[in-house]
């Protein structure tokens, strides 16, 4: 049945029986004989999965011929992305987290393929990451599966419901009006600083960096310049549904005397999202760091996840760097890691059926694709060439060969409840320190997570992203005390 590609359409958006918010689309030709596909999302706070208030709106062109001409996509955090030319040759969707209009669309489009048999074969594009994937439509039932392992319900008027990959999680598409409210109408959530301290704010301008430098009106005893962790994150530890607390917990350290300059990373989509581009930018800040702390006090570099790495790659380089702290950091490289992870799958039976030589031949196939020559790999796999080349150059990061380079002391902080690393980690890294004969210590923290925040204990998998969190008081003395015990200040 051939369907009007001008429509609205509206889908609530649910953890099981409870509706946390609604994504709308409107498609519609334009004069000029172009179509627009316009895209809603609001999420409420929603406690169950520690989700807040959020808003988005994208906004995709098509040409005459149906070729995608342009996305732009702005959020309530101040986010802005537009994606044109050659990112979108041969897309035919677009994949948006919770914009569920895009699949719509896509079914109105291709309506007399997803009322046949199938399989369907789409080239969509992911709106953050800029990653291509080839997906697959195929039927089960009456009903249509992805091979992202999401679950489609289509009949006559189009798409019904959705069955996302993510367990619980659905969207259904209700009778409500479209919404009427622009990005421009939302209040961009801001990072509230703590009283008592002296906030610059470092603007872009024409070179790369865009920060803030944090010290108490009072005395200061160390300076220190944060890397956070690869991911869609701001300067202040938060994305579109999370807030790892890096704004609290450097306001915190300020307060207490440990002064600090934290940087943007850009969105995923940006240069900024990959490795190299982290190292030019926290070079950057520490320069500039130097000229805001003044003479007298002592620099350190502290790092979070892959940016614990980064500070430890770049601390050679700077002989004024008192030490490095590292806070949930990796004691493994990648590779070592996932073949660790493999044994243990293997040894444990947690995959019946798999065969040793296939995991191994999955296994090689995946060093292939962190090495240069893994091009055909990092396709199949659904990378772009963006994707692809991230992966290497987490790969290529080795972080006790880096702790043994490094030549300064090391401070590895570890919360005792962090499920993104171990105990094995924090072990490997303090071994290292120690054949590197560089003061070291190690702070295990009790009761919080990689974020140092309190831990909510509920073993939901959703730990690292509930806003209102915070970090123990007796958590942020404790680190500070390290601090300037490893660097010598009493």
């Amino acid at each position: 049945m051939q369907i009007d590609p001008n429509f609205h359409e509206t889908f609530d958006i649910s953890y099981r029986t409870n509706v946390f918010g609604q994504t709308s689309c409107r498609s519609r030709a334009l004069e000029d004989g172009t179509a627009e596909l316009v895209c809603w999302l609001e999420v409420q706070d929603f406690a169950a999965l520690a989700i807040r208030w959020y808003r988005r709106k994208s906004r995709l062109v098509r040409s005459r011929e149906g070729r995608l001409v342009s996305l732009e996509i702005r959020d309530s955090l101040g986010g802005h992305w537009v994606l044109e030319g050659p990112i979108l040759a041969g897309i035919e969707a677009i994949f948006d987290p919770y914009m569920v209009g895009h699949i719509s669309d896509l079914v109105h489009r291709r309506s007399s393929l997803f009322h046949g048999d199938g399989p369907i074969a789409v080239e969509m594009l992911e709106a953050e990451s800029g990653a291509r994937h080839a997906i697959r439509f195929s039927r089960e039932g009456t009903g249509w599966r992805s091979s992202t392992n999401e679950r489609l319900t289509i009949n006559h008027q189009g798409l019904r419901h959705v069955e996302t990959a993510a367990p619980g999680i659905s969207m259904t598409r209700s009778i409500d009006a479209m919404p009427e409210w622009d990005i421009a109408s939302a209040s961009p959530a801001r990072h509230e600083y703590l009283k008592g301290l002296e906030v610059t704010e470092i603007e872009k301008g024409d070179g790369i960096l865009e920060a803030t430098f944090v010290r108490s009106l009072g005395r200061s005893t160390a300076a220190a310049a944060f890397v956070g962790d690869i991911g869609p994150y701001d300067r202040n530890g938060r994305s579109a549904v999370a807030d790892l607390g890096t704004g609290e917990l450097l306001d915190h350290l300020a307060l207490v005397g440990i002064a600090s300059l934290r940087f943007e990373r850009g969105p995923p989509s940006s240069p900024g999202s990959q490795v190299s581009a982290l190292v030019e930018t926290a070079r950057a800040a520490w320069h500039r760091l130097r000229d805001l702390a003044g003479a007298g006090l002592p620099l350190v570099l502290i790092g979070q996840g892959i940016g614990a790495l980064v500070a430890l790659q770049l601390a050679p380089e700077f002989s004024d760097a008192a030490a490095v702290v590292l806070i949930a950091a990796p004691g493994q490289s990648l590779q070592e890691m996932l073949e660790n992870e493999a044994a243990l799958l293997l040894r444990n039976a947690v995959m019946p059926g798999v065969r040793e030589a296939d995991l191994r031949q999955g296994m090689g196939a995946f060093s292939r694709m962190l090495s240069s020559q893994g091009a055909a790999e990092a396709e199949h796999a659904g990378l772009d060439q963006r994707g692809a080349q991230l992966l290497r150059e987490i790969g290529a990061l080795d972080p006790c060969s880096l702790v043994l380079q490094a030549g300064k002391p090391i401070l590895v902080v570890r919360g005792a409840n962090d499920r993104t690393t171990s105990f094995e980690d924090a072990r490997l890294l303090m071994s290292a320190a120690k054949v590197a004969q560089v003061p070291s210590a190690l702070l295990v923290l009790q009761g919080v997570t990689q974020g140092l925040q309190a831990d909510p204990d509920d073993d939901s998998g959703l730990y690292a992203f509930d806003p209102k969190r915070t970090i123990p008081d007796a958590v942020l003395k404790r680190l500070a005390s390290a601090i300037e015990n490893i660097i010598g200040v009493k």
